[in-house]
């Protein structure tokens, strides 16, 4: 099954589309493991958007970590300028939407 998306008004050729949601961000595996248990189907998102075998979904939050890690992307936030070394990594996965047309590039 394939995605369509639609816009509500009309785009010009040259414009480009950002479509960002994030299904699941955390700092680490703690955070991750958290938001597994907590969030329901979290884990059968993250393994259908993987390609991954659905069964899998009682894997341990390292092994889906796994299964997910290139589709896996990140960023850090500096809370103090002064201090641009000390910094937070912070680990996103965008959703079906926004993860299917970066993998079919």
């Amino acid at each position: 099954s394939g995605m369509v998306m639609i816009a509500q008004q009309p785009l010009d050729e040259a414009e480009e589309v950002f479509v960002v949601d994030h299904c699941l961000t955390f700092q680490s595996k703690d955070d991750a493991a958290a938001a597994l248990e907590q969030v329901p189907h979290l884990r059968e998102r993250l393994l259908a958007m993987a390609d991954a075998d659905a069964q899998e979904a009682e894997a341990s939050t390292g092994a889906v970590l796994d299964k997910v890690k290139g589709l896996l992307a990140s960023y850090a936030v500096v809370a103090d300028p002064s201090k641009p070394e000390e910094k937070t990594d912070v680990y996103y996965m965008l959703d079906e939407i926004g993860s299917r047309p970066r993998r079919r590039q």
